[in-house]
């Protein structure tokens, strides 16, 4: 959570621990991280460092779009919406129509955005909003799975 406060190689470093803790948590191999850790703990922790990452990319395209550099404002929409899909399926949130919509209009406009396809009048920053808000609806499926 450090990770939206930092900035430079901190911030690099504390996304790099996070992708570490979901590889290790997503391995069959236990053995060099010796968890024992029930499955809704790994659930929230796994769901948890997905909703970090999803928000991490999204600020980077919200960046990106302002600077006018239209395919890596792709590139962080279509990894934004790919972990916040992932981190769905954790938090067991998975049945809401509205962000399925929501992550399929994402990944259509950054296939354009990383083409070179998109035209002037999609509301880019929309959608980035849009896709912001599901990692906010997100975080708070994470907390209740502490309840």
């Amino acid at each position: 959570m450090q990770a939206g406060r930092a900035t430079g190689d901190d911030k690099t470093a504390l996304m790099d621990s996070i992708h570490g803790l979901e590889s290790l948590l997503v391995s069959d191999d236990h053995s060099q991280a010796n968890l024992t850790l029930p499955y809704r703990r790994y659930d929230r922790a796994i769901a948890n460092a997905c909703y970090a990452l999803a928000r991490h990319h999204c600020e980077l395209a919200e960046a990106d779009w302002a600077a006018d550099r239209k395919t890596l404002t792709g590139y962080d929409l279509k990894w934004a919406a790919n972990y916040l899909d992932r981190g769905r399926v954790w938090a067991d949130q998975v049945a809401d129509r509205r962000a399925e919509d929501h992550l399929r209009d994402a990944r259509e406009l950054s296939e354009k955005l990383i083409g070179g396809t998109a035209s002037q009048e999609q509301d880019v920053a929309s959608r980035i909003e849009s896709l912001e808000q599901e990692v906010t609806n997100l975080r708070a499926a994470v907390v209740a799975m502490t309840q």
